[in-house]
């Protein structure tokens, strides 16, 4: 995958659990890709932008908050999500906090020395 462009893809497939019940089982599968193909747009229940953090695809069913829609993936694929993160968010550098030096002020006859 190239690291500028990578979208969530959520697919979710519905299908009889029972005939005589007629209630219904839902499947539900996630990918990263790098590009958004005309399969996803036309089966995938929702299509966020990782990099943007932008809804392509979801409107039609609700998914229109990028943070709420990556809470949710992360929430049900936290390894899968954990590996994203790792590759395309490395983590932040925390520089050293020191204590700020005050300076030194002299004053020598008519001229003030900062050091």
């Amino acid at each position: 995958m190239k690291k500028e462009k990578v979208f969530i893809c959520i697919t979710q497939m519905r299908s009889l659990k029972s005939k005589q019940a007629e209630s219904w089982q839902v499947t539900e599968q996630v990918e990263f890709v790098d590009q958004v193909r005309k399969r996803h747009v036309q089966t995938c229940a929702a299509i966020g932008d990782y990099i943007n953090r932008k809804i392509i695809v979801g409107a039609g069913r609700g998914v229109t908050d990028y943070d709420k829609f990556e809470e949710y993936v992360r929430e049900k694929y936290p390894k899968q999500m954990e590996q994203l993160d790792k590759f395309f968010r490395p983590e932040t550098v925390k520089p050293e906090v020191t204590e700020p030096q005050s300076p030194s002020v002299t004053v020598e006859g008519e001229n003030v020395v900062v050091q």
